[in-house]
């Protein structure tokens, strides 16, 4: 029961961090589409980082920020890839 839940009333960008954080995380397995072995091999990289602000990590890392305009085409085009 949704209402039962009550994080999601007192935590209200609780549900929005699942979102951000996913497309960071698409963006390594996009990598991995792309050149074989280079997602993982950054994601292994970035296991040991303390950022906690998200923009600063993605900085950091040479990933997008899940706010860029570019998002939301880019993870078109890769599940568009991946239901052909």
């Amino acid at each position: 029961n949704f209402v039962s839940i009550v994080h999601f009333f007192t935590e209200p960008m609780y549900m929005v961090s699942y979102a951000v954080s996913n497309d960071v995380a698409m963006q390594f397995y996009q990598m991995e589409l792309e050149t074989p072995g280079t997602g993982l091999a950054l994601y292994e990289k970035v296991l040991q980082s303390e950022d906690s602000d998200i923009i600063a990590f993605c900085e950091t890392y040479g990933l997008e920020s899940p706010f860029a305009e570019s998002r939301p085409a880019a993870l078109a085009e890769t599940f568009g890839n991946i239901t052909e």
